[in-house]
């Protein structure tokens, strides 16, 4: 039995046009000469070699350095605001805008179902909501 990667392009007659986005096909070829057709994506190919998973490794590890920054980088003005009880030289308007981007990137994703990024922004939206408490506070309450 022989097995090939072929472009889908010369398969769709045999696999029908429901697979045309696909990118590629798995063809098996027996000895009595029958040929068995699946197609994949080429996503689905990834992992299949050492470099290929080597490169997906890579890629989750630089992503999470990069939500580990991008979430740490709230504390130093959550612990400002808490020490002096104020938020008063940021914008409310620029705060509660990056709430509602960071409150869209979670719902990105749960519908990619990536989990790296629903909790560093989980994470990132729990401290806002603290900077986001100061503000309100310091704008309720009366003015000397």
């Amino acid at each position: 039995m022989t097995t090939f990667l072929v472009p889908i392009a010369k398969l769709l007659d045999e696999l029908g046009t429901q697979y045309a986005d696909q990118d590629v096909a798995v063809l098996t070829v027996r000895p009595n000469g029958d040929r068995a057709c699946i197609a994949v994506p080429q996503r689905a190919l990834v992992g299949t070699n050492g470099r290929a998973h080597d490169c997906q490794s890579m890629n989750t590890a630089v992503g999470l350095f990069a939500a580990f920054c991008t979430t740490v980088s709230y504390v130093p003005q959550l612990k400002k605001c808490w020490e002096t009880g104020s938020a008063g030289d940021l914008s409310l308007r620029m705060v509660l805008i990056l709430a509602l981007g960071v409150a869209t990137w979670i719902g990105y994703g749960v519908l990619q179902s990536d989990i790296v990024i629903i909790i560093a922004n989980s994470v990132s939206l729990c401290l806002l909501l603290g900077i986001l408490y100061f503000k309100l506070k310091e704008r309720r309450a009366p003015r000397k």
